[in-house]
């Protein structure tokens, strides 16, 4: 089969957040990493893990080919990938996402073609030349641009820019019906307990929730969270829906079969249909999207404490 530059296809977009795209394909590319020895180093900012309308597909493929080429042809010992997001407007996402390497660079020569297609530089590693000409053309889905930069770090670097619609206008007091007092108070000096196996979601949620005043215990599972839970009695449980060992199914049902009485917050990718029943059926409150918005989580405190006083 042959592949030409013009059978490029993109699938329209949806929502979803541009952290954990990324995230979820370095880890597809982990192997790859092992096998080559190289250190892949990723890290983002709040509002990159936030929901905006995106096209999945375009930025996974951007990611995986660049990631691809520094580990198969820079000669590099470490890989960094950072993502960054800043608001122009309540409607407008400016996202930025940089690769670099601290390989052998890329000559001046093919720089000045890398973005062609069937282009390729001096490598020992087998390519079709394609990479880079068709993330080039992805970008376009992106609504962005990527330029190639030579990155302080010694190696390669690439940035791409793309300008992404929010998925979600803040939340104010006047659409909650709350007072910004109500709100804070829902988080402020409250104990939370927070079970999510992925570090990075982990770490982004836990300093979520610490602006916001609250107490902060982690756990990677749902085992050790019930564990966590028994010791520390907190006064909010959030959950993520899958995690090794016990999900947050299991947790939700066992919490209530313990006693607690508090809300359960379970987070997770898919908040309609049979998952989000399923929660809710296990003793979970609320089911919010991944990654969580501190917004809509205040509110839905807001409304479990609401709902305790009619009983």
């Amino acid at each position: 089969m042959v592949i030409r530059p013009t059978d490029i296809q993109v699938r329209e977009q949806g929502f979803d957040s541009p952290a954990l795209i990324i995230e979820r394909t370095l880890a597809s590319l982990s192997e790859l990493a092992k096998q080559q020895k190289v250190l892949v180093h990723v890290s983002f900012d709040e509002l990159a893990a936030q929901t905006f309308l995106i096209n999945t597909s375009a930025l996974r493929q951007i990611i995986t080919n660049l990631t691809k080429n520094a580990l198969l042809h820079a000669e590099a010992s470490n890989l960094w990938v950072n993502i960054t997001a800043l608001a122009t407007d309540r409607t407008e996402t400016l996202l930025t996402v940089c690769v670099e390497d601290d390989g052998k660079g890329i000559s001046e020569e093919f720089q000045r073609a890398m973005f062609e297609a069937f282009s390729r530089g001096k490598t020992k590693a087998d390519g079709t030349g394609l990479g880079l000409y068709i993330t080039k053309q992805l970008t376009q889905s992106l609504n962005g641009e990527i330029a190639y930069f030579n990155s302080p770090k010694g190696g390669a670097g690439f940035k791409l820019t793309s300008r992404l619609a929010n998925a979600r206008e803040q939340v104010g007091k006047k659409d909650s019906g709350y007072s910004e007092e109500q709100l804070n108070q829902t988080l402020s000096g409250k104990a939370n307990l927070l079970a999510e196996d992925r570090l990075t979601i982990q770490m982004l949620t836990k300093g979520i929730l610490a602006k916001a005043g609250a107490e902060v215990t982690t756990a990677s599972n749902g085992q050790l969270a019930l564990s966590v839970f028994l010791d520390k009695q907190p006064d909010i449980v959030l959950t993520d829906a899958m995690m090794p060992e016990m999900d947050g199914y299991e947790l939700s049902a066992q919490l209530r079969t313990a006693g607690y009485t508090g809300p359960i917050i379970a987070v997770t990718a898919a908040t309609i249909g049979d998952e989000r029943d399923r929660l809710l059926e296990a003793g979970a409150d609320v089911v919010l999207p991944k990654p969580i918005n501190l917004d809509e989580l205040k509110i839905a405190l807001a409304d479990w404490e609401h709902n305790q006083t009619k009983l």
